[in-house]
């Protein structure tokens, strides 16, 4: 049932080149409590025909999602100069060429790096390609987003803490 969910999603994440028949190999979802699960699309091509990899990310968390994804697999940040810009033009590629819409990566080696998403809008998705087959990709670990409170939940618990005080000691008088 995930796969054939990841195939629907697919079709509205990812573009579309003259080799893939699924548009995504593999999709991750943000899903409704901000937890991330990742799953292949059954039967997908490489959409250069050969051995890359197309990524897609839709969020239905109902917050707008930034953090960093960190991946493992044979040789998928192996980089030769054939990611999916090469393929769709006007489709907000930068850095790398792999690298889709609102994401960037930070490489450690050709078999591990982190996919940096900026700012993808709940109810949004984007992409990004990588070296490999969807079968490849190993160890997905997903990185705490960095959740700062707000400055008016801060004076709130500030508030909290000081009425608390004043009760205690109004006790201990």
């Amino acid at each position: 049932m995930v796969l054939s969910l990841g195939s629907t999603l697919a079709a509205a994440t990812c573009p579309v080149t003259v080799n893939t028949n699924t548009d995504c190999g593999y999709v991750f979802t943000i899903g409704p409590s901000g937890a991330i699960t990742g799953a292949a699309v059954a039967g997908a091509h490489p959409y250069d025909g050969q051995d890359d990899t197309l990524v897609g990310i839709v969020n239905n968390w109902n917050k707008t999602f930034t953090g960093p994804i960190s991946l493992t697999g044979l040789d998928i940040f192996g980089f030769d100069g054939d990611g999916i810009c090469t393929y769709v033009t006007n489709s907000g590629c930068a850095g790398t060429g792999y690298e889709g819409p609102g994401v960037k990566f930070t490489v450690t080696d050709a078999n591990s790096g982190i996919v940096n998403v900026n700012g993808l809008a709940a109810g949004a998705a984007t992409f990004f390609s990588l070296e490999g087959d969807p079968s490849i990709v190993g160890a997905v670990n997903i990185a705490p987003t960095n959740n700062t409170p707000e400055p008016a939940t801060l004076s709130l618990i500030g508030l909290g803490l000081t009425g608390l005080y004043f009760i205690r000691r109004r006790r201990t008088v």
